[in-house]
């Protein structure tokens, strides 16, 4: 069986251009601005679970060849006066190639945040299906979203969905938990919990699902 290399990088360093020649599983935190460029080579697949925090701007464009395939994965955890600019490009060049992107976030207090995500399926790039999917959950009255998918197709015989969503917490949900006792803060913590539920579901590894597990859903209650 082939094993699978896992490249994790690590907060101060940057992330730049990469090849991905193989299967990959790279985990990322962005705490400065910074532009990615990522080629998936034909019949290579890349796991990509990225985590952002601060105030910064990022560019992140991923390529795909021919029977290629990626998962891509963002979380986000905005607070005081964060501000987050994302845009990302997914580019199937190649046919039969696979796009699936997942990108969640909660705001507090006055954090900002704008997601652009394009799916573009080259000419040639048939039989492609991609997804992508942005949520954001908003804490604070005065916390802003702004989410933007698009798709640019040029090929017919292919599959490209996408969906966005920005809402307010189910204060159904936490009323409903508060009246069985259990703490309003503890309460939130287990909403949260469940919205970022499939995106740690994501990563494969235990010890680093539970690291970046972590790390998002401390940060929301220091």
């Amino acid at each position: 069986m082939k094993s699978k290399l896992i490249r994790i990088m690590e907060v101060e360093e940057k992330l730049k251009d990469i090849v991905v020649d193989g299967d990959l599983d790279l985990y990322s935190t962005f705490t400065e601005d910074c532009d990615v460029n990522i080629n998936i080579n034909e019949n290579c697949k890349l796991n990509f679970f990225a985590t952002y925090f601060g105030k910064i701007s990022i560019n992140i464009n991923i390529i795909l060849e021919k029977n290629s395939e990626v998962k891509h994965t963002e979380v986000f955890v905005g607070k005081k006066d964060d501000n987050f600019q994302v845009n990302l490009n997914i580019v199937h060049k190649g046919e039969s190639s696979k796009g699936d992107v997942l990108v969640k976030g909660i705001l507090l207090d006055n954090s900002k945040s704008i997601n652009y995500g394009k799916l573009i399926i080259e000419k040639g790039a048939k039989k492609t299906s991609t997804f992508l999917a942005e949520h954001v959950l908003l804490l604070s009255k005065d916390a802003k979203a702004n989410a933007v998918p698009s798709l640019e197709i040029e090929e017919d015989d292919v599959i490209a969905k996408h969906s966005a969503s920005i809402t307010q917490i189910d204060e159904s949900k936490l009323f409903y938990l508060t009246s069985k006792g259990i703490d309003e803060d503890l309460a939130k913590s287990m909403i949260i919990n469940g919205f970022f539920g499939d995106c740690f579901f994501r990563i494969e590894n235990d010890e680093l699902r539970e690291k970046y597990k972590t790390l998002v859903l401390g940060r929301w209650i220091k």
